[in-house]
């Protein structure tokens, strides 16, 4: 019968497996926070071109004197846009997108008469969307009159507006 004696010097393998163990499973921890950090960060999206763009509009028609009478679009809208479109009330999003050729979630469909959508479209991406009642947004557009349940307005047709305030709501009426 034969008898070894083993001498180690503390770092058994077992030791060793713990910490790689314990290693790994940090690592991976931290890589699923920061892919769940990253994910909801994206989801809200605060700054996104769409809700930026939205943020310049709103300020600009703000700030606009109640002494304007007639101002260019392309001098009204601060950002680079293709066509602006407006739809009739009740338009499903499904409708929307075929009228404008691709899909986004930046489309919202208008349950109410008194809710206008003003969907800024570049490059087939929305680059701006204005959503709501007339009274909450204090302004309202007028693109003309609608064919086949929208109006398309292209940038390049370089249209002014007149504008007229009437209970503290700028309302824009296209002159073609």
């Amino acid at each position: 019968m034969k008898c070894a004696l083993v001498i180690t010097d503390g770092n058994s393998s077992g030791a060793m497996n713990f910490m790689k163990r314990k290693t790994i499973i940090l690592s991976v921890s931290i890589l699923i926070v920061l892919i769940c950090g990253i994910t909801v960060l994206l989801s809200l999206q605060p700054f996104s071109l769409a809700s930026t763009n939205e943020r310049m509009l709103k300020k600009t028609i703000s700030s606009l004197s109640d002494d304007v009478e007639v101002i260019k679009i392309n001098e009204l809208i601060p950002f680079e846009w293709d066509y602006v479109y407006t739809f009739y009330p009740y338009m499903n999003i499904e409708e929307i997108e075929d009228i404008i050729g691709f899909r986004s979630n930046k489309i919202y469909m208008a349950e109410s008469e008194n809710i206008q959508q003003l969907l800024f479209v570049k490059d087939d991406k929305v680059v701006c969307n204005i959503f709501g009642s007339s009274s909450n947004l204090n302004f309202h557009f007028d693109l003309g009159e609608f064919e086949n349940r929208y109006v398309k307005i292209r940038k390049t047709d370089q249209h002014s507006f007149s504008v007229e305030v009437r209970d503290e709501i700028k309302y824009f009426s296209i002159i073609k």
